[in-house]
């Protein structure tokens, strides 16, 4: 009885490390992507020419962002001429790690359509 108890005690904070870790801003558990895409706005926003278009490759490229989607890797989404997203994509289904240069901020959620 005593192990079942210890079992039990253990499952039920795991869970409860999982429900605080999946609720923490997105500054806290999604440091790498972050830190990545930040990288690669600076390159966007250092440079002085105009927004690259999304299937500029050769640009792309340049900064960071490569065609192969893969989980970790972002992709990058040309709203208008003066406005761009960085989107970590997770899955199939939204929320996704955003960020949009109109906002200025990491968040989660859908890309602009």
């Amino acid at each position: 009885m005593k192990v079942i108890k210890i079992i039990l005690g253990v499952f039920i904070g795991i869970i409860l490390l999982w429900i605080i870790w999946i609720n923490l801003p997105v500054k806290y558990n999604r440091v790498t992507e972050i830190k990545l895409g930040n990288q690669i706005i600076e390159k966007i926003e250092s440079s002085k020419e105009e927004l690259p278009e999304n299937n500029d490759w050769e640009k792309l490229n340049e900064y960071g962002i490569y065609q192969e989607y893969e989980i970790g890797k972002p992709e990058y989404k040309k709203i208008n001429d003066n406005e761009f997203e960085i989107i970590f994509v997770e899955g199939f289904d939204p929320p996704y790690l955003i960020w949009n240069s109109s906002e200025r901020k990491w968040k989660k959620g859908s890309p602009t359509l």
